[in-house]
Order: C-alpha cells, then structure tokens, then sequence
C-alpha cells in the first residue's frame, strides 16, 4: 500500500509542478484568477462574430 502511494505522490507531485511553470498551466491560472473570462475577450468576440 505504502509503495502505490508513494509512487501517486511522486508522479502527482511532478505533474503538479509541471503544469505550473508550463505556460499552458499559466494560462489555465490566468483564466482561474480572472474570474473564467480571458485577457482578450473582445478579440475572441470578434472572431465569434466572423
């Protein structure tokens, strides 16, 4: 049991700090903080709109 753990803790870990300096994790927190909106929303309403 000790051992799954351990390696779902090394695994998950390593993914969680991976996804944090990636930019795709980067944009992911960017659209968190910014309440689900993107930075340039205008500009994909445009492009919604052609």
């Amino acid at each position: 049991m000790e051992d799954i753990l351990a390696i779902v803790l090394i695994f998950g870990g390593g993914s969680a700090f991976l996804l944090a300096i990636s930019p795709v994790g980067r944009a992911i927190a960017d659209r968190i903080r910014s309440g689900g909106r993107v930075a340039n929303q205008e500009s994909v309403e445009r492009l919604h709109q052609t």
